[in-house]
């Protein structure tokens, strides 16, 4: 029998495209299209390009010699990938918050890359003029992740560090 390396899971931050489809609001990655899912966790898989020709070889996320898996960083990291929206942007909201990690848990300079994944916690982030009512509005469709829900305000992508330091 093998002891896990972990007892409980790695929790690191990450950054969200929130998105409202269909009258659905969900979590997306901000790199690959992928929907978290409600209350279970997000499975990772190998989506990495490889080159046509070359046969593929099936492997479990996060694999060894493979970028693949669920990213999570450091604090500052996440901060700086925080989603820039347009002015304008309807029905699609940034968000950074805390995630879950466990299984198959990678290291990497910035952070981890894990098998599976869920939110612990989330912060809407309002940038520059405010949309209070939609905003908070969809903060409550965010909770059928059944996790804390917070929103704050920054003027830019810079100042998310420091909301999300007025916030805790």
């Amino acid at each position: 029998m093998i002891a896990p390396d972990y007892c409980e899971p790695i929790v690191g931050w990450r950054s969200w495209r929130a998105l409202i489809r269909d009258g659905d609001a969900y979590l997306a990655s901000i790199f690959h299209r992928v929907r978290w899912p409600y209350a279970q966790p997000l499975e990772g898989s190998c989506e990495s390009w490889h080159v046509p020709w070359r046969r593929r070889q099936s492997h479990t996320a996060p694999g060894s010699d493979c970028p693949c898996g669920i990213y999570a960083a450091t604090f500052d990291v996440a901060c700086s990938f925080a989603p820039v929206l347009p002015p304008r942007a309807r029905n699609v909201y940034a968000v950074i918050g805390t995630v879950a990690l466990w299984g198959d848990v990678a290291e990497y300079s910035e952070g981890w890359r894990a098998s599976y994944a869920y939110p612990e916690e989330l912060y809407l982030i309002e940038y520059g003029s405010h949309r209070s009512v939609e905003t908070k509005a969809f903060a409550r469709s965010l909770e059928r992740y059944e996790v804390p829900v917070v929103t704050i305000h920054a003027g830019r992508r810079r100042d998310v560090a420091s909301a999300l330091r007025a916030a805790a």
